[in-house]
């Protein structure tokens, strides 16, 4: 199909720029982020497809989602939603303003079911640039025993990063800590309210992500069902999971890309409990000390990034480091999402310093920890992790 300015609504005219049946947003800063959506397919201008891309980072990365469906559709807009109108289902596409739970916002590619589907998975083809896709499974009791707390909507979710790049350039981009968005677990409801939660799968050697409603449910289903492949698609820059380090003093943290510069700050997503001091650190992966700060401030009043200033002489070179943050006092509760293997480090240390050499223990999860560096000699150097590899384009 073919669309044109009569199409669209005041408000996806003054949102998006329209060329070659391709709608995109004007890029927006967040944190120096250059966020920007594409909804269609600039690369295949015969016709309007139902297509997300999200870019972040002027392009560095971005990531296509298009439903697979060949129902005919006639295409209208109706305020801020983009909508695709078929006999047996409809397509909403539409931005998700801030939020507590989004600060900077998302995308929402809602699918309704008019009727009982044929089967109960709904495909959607996937293209990815350096990007990076971690499930986030279920808690073991263990974690969950240890202080671990993992949202409904998260468990079964996937977190999305920058294969290569995290920490924040002075004057330059802000890459936080590589994360470039998420994609939520789909909560599914029919017209009676009735809801479950779908599967999701990520699917990267066959390029297609899947959600799979339960049987049951479309069996049961008052239709239309509403949000029956909800993926959404949120602009959030830190871990969606959390766990406590009670047991003061203690310390967590992640592998930080090193680049040739000076390091500014150390800051991480974290919460406190009391009125405890938070401190950072910067070890190389040996475990040996490259600076620390004592008694250094108060964490945040609530969840939230927290940031700490280094003396600005601590400098480094091309290799990973290891970035820690740690209280006293009282408690700690650092957030995260499941990464890879040994990404996550964490440690027992004195009470108002830094253990030189550091023994670490490592897990699986990905810490809200970076840093911002005034870069000497090139942005950072790849990291030695091993990861999912994607297709790019």
């Amino acid at each position: 199909m073919n669309i044109d300015e009569n199409d669209l609504s005041d408000y996806i005219k003054n949102k998006y720029t329209l060329k070659d049946n391709t709608l995109t947003t004007k890029p927006k800063d967040v944190d120096s982020d250059r966020i920007e959506i594409e909804v269609g397919d600039s690369k295949q201008a015969d016709s309007f497809y139902p297509q997300v891309k999200i870019k972040r980072w002027d392009n560095e990365v971005n990531s296509s989602f298009r439903l697979i469906d060949t129902e005919e559709k006639t295409f209208e807009t109706d305020e801020n939603k983009i909508k695709l109108i078929g006999n047996k289902k409809e397509i909403h596409l539409y931005e998700l303003s801030p939020s507590d739970d989004l600060p900077s916002g998302g995308y929402e590619f809602e699918v309704i079911l008019k009727e009982k589907p044929k089967d109960n998975k709904i495909e959607f083809s996937i293209q990815t640039k350096e990007l990076n896709f971690f499930y986030q499974p279920e808690l073991t009791q263990d974690e969950v025993d240890n202080g671990a707390v993992r949202p409904d909507n998260v468990v079964g979710s996937y977190a999305v990063y920058h294969k290569t790049k995290n920490g924040n350039i002075k004057n330059g981009k802000h890459y936080k800590c590589g994360k470039a968005f998420h994609i939520y677990r789909p909560r599914i409801e029919d017209s009676k309210g009735t809801w479950v939660w779908g599967e999701l799968s990520v699917d990267l050697e066959n390029n297609k992500l899947i959600v799979t409603v339960p049987q049951k449910f479309l069996d049961e289903a008052v239709y239309p069902v509403k949000h029956a492949a909800g993926a959404t698609f949120g602009y959030i820059g830190e871990g969606e999971s959390s766990t406590e380090f009670n047991n003061s003093p203690q310390s967590g943290g992640s592998e930080f890309t090193g680049a040739a510069g000076t390091i500014d700050s150390i800051s991480m997503y974290c919460n406190t409990s009391g009125s405890p001091g938070t401190d950072v650190a910067i070890y190389e992966t040996d475990g040996d000390l490259v600076e620390g700060t004592t008694s250094a401030g108060f964490g945040p009043d609530g969840a939230d990034w927290v940031t700490i200033n280094l003396a600005g002489t601590t400098t480094i070179s091309a290799i990973s480091y290891v970035l820690q943050g740690k209280n006293y006092n009282a408690g700690l509760t650092l957030y995260y999402d499941a990464g890879d293997t040994n990404q996550g480090y964490y440690a027992s240390n004195g009470m108002f310093s830094w253990d030189d050499p550091e023994t670490f223990s490592n897990n699986d999860n990905k810490y809200s920890i970076y840093a911002t560096y005034t870069a000497g000699g090139g942005e950072p150097a790849t990291p030695t992790e091993s990861y999912i590899s994607t297709s790019t384009y």
